[in-house]
């Protein structure tokens, strides 16, 4: 049988596998499967009104874009380092 929920549980739980905007900064790629090696993603919208899109090589970060619908400070976590960005309302960012 068809379950809505169900169907977008999954979607739900593998953008969280991808980008997690919680405890007051972002987090790339926090549960990435083995099998997910390289890959990319567009567009997820991320707590605080930023839109994330990325790319990555052997599970780590090679391209990372952020774009802010105000001016705000962002702190992310990629590929084990922290790193801290202001951001002006439209502009993409690009933090790596």
């Amino acid at each position: 049988p068809f379950q809505i929920d169900g169907n977008f549980g999954v979607c739900s739980g593998m953008a969280e596998m991808l980008l997690q905007s919680h405890e007051g900064y972002l987090h790339l790629l926090p549960a990435l499967p083995e099998e997910w090696k390289n890959g990319s993603f567009d567009g997820l919208t991320a707590r605080g009104g930023l839109t994330v899109s990325a790319e990555w090589r052997n599970g780590r970060v090679t391209s990372l874009t952020v774009k802010a619908c105000k001016n705000t400070t962002v702190t992310l976590l990629v590929n084990g380092n922290r790193v801290t960005r202001n951001l002006r309302k439209g502009e993409k960012t690009v933090i790596l």
